[in-house]
């Protein structure tokens, strides 16, 4: 009887343990808006890695899993977790385009949050996985850069951070 009282409560606290680690929905949507405001306020990152026509910023932890070659999409990846940047050198930093052509391959967008900030039009996209439960791809980008990945809510916030510290980061040859 005792063995079954003392497993019992070890199953229940285990099950609380878990229930207190996952962050619901609604608070990762409102941390990872929080995080877009407070990363957007810091300086740009210096680059630190060279694309074909650009420079980037790549946070610590990150690796460059492949760079396609004449093409503007560096694929990053932390920990398993991959991020795609991708940069159109001929859309300038308040153009739309790219922004309303991603927008447009989206179908349960819970964040759509669009912005002038400094003469540029920064965007978060915040849409629900179809094919695996508790997913979440996310996209951030300013005029025609953007990075993309798909992460959970434990990990968006910490993701959205670094998504603005890459783009933000990132520098068109001939730009000052």
């Amino acid at each position: 009887m005792n063995k079954r009282i003392f497993v019992s409560i070890v199953f229940l606290l285990s099950l609380l343990l878990l229930t207190a680690c996952n962050v619901s929905e609604k608070d990762a949507l409102g941390n990872a808006e929080l995080a877009l405001e407070q990363t957007l306020e810091m300086e740009p990152m210096e680059g630190t890695a060279e694309g074909e026509d650009f420079t980037y910023y790549i946070p610590s932890g990150f690796t460059v899993d492949e760079d396609i070659e004449g093409s503007n999409n560096v694929v990053l990846n932390d920990k398993e977790q991959l991020y795609i940047l991708f940069v159109n050198p001929f859309e300038q930093d308040d153009s739309k385009v790219v922004f309303e052509s991603t927008l447009l391959s989206y179908n349960n967008v819970l964040i759509n949050e669009s912005f002038m900030k400094d003469n540029k039009f920064v965007y978060l996209i915040i849409d629900k996985e179809q094919q695996k439960d508790g997913e979440y791809e996310v996209t951030f980008g300013i005029g025609g850069v953007k990075i993309t990945t798909v992460t959970d809510t434990n990990n968006m916030e910490d993701s959205v951070r670094k998504m603005v510290e890459i783009v933000s980061s990132v520098n068109l040859e001939g730009e000052e």
